[in-house]
């Protein structure tokens, strides 16, 4: 078994039921009544508060949802470093594929090339 899963946004019309074969801790991020316009102070605290516990060696992103909301939940966990874990869901199989993603934001970019 994997770590947290965490669900960025539910839709209402998706099916994550067969994420529970893979941790028994799924945590949903931004709920689908959750408003991206308005107070946006208000809403990047409450995802920062929900991926404060994010472990980028043993849990995994499912980057569904509005897309501010993954750009939002991709920038917080890239910042503490370490890179990110996501299950993208494959069609022929219709199951979730594990991915690690090696992206360094503490590393200076200069002209397009790594410093």
């Amino acid at each position: 078994m994997m770590g947290s899963i965490y669900i960025i946004q539910d839709s209402g019309d998706k099916n994550f039921s067969s994420l529970l074969a893979m941790s028994n801790d799924i945590i949903v991020v931004s709920n689908r009544d959750c408003p991206v316009f308005g107070n946006h102070e208000d809403h990047v605290k409450n995802i920062r508060e929900k991926l404060k516990y994010f472990n980028a060696e043993k849990d995994y992103l499912v980057l569904v949802g509005d897309p501010i909301n993954i750009g939002l939940s991709m920038h917080g966990v890239l910042k503490k470093g370490g890179g990110v874990n996501v299950l993208k869901w494959d069609r022929q199989t219709k199951g979730y594929m594990p991915i690690k993603l090696d992206i360094d934001l503490k590393k200076e970019v200069t002209n397009g090339r790594d410093k």
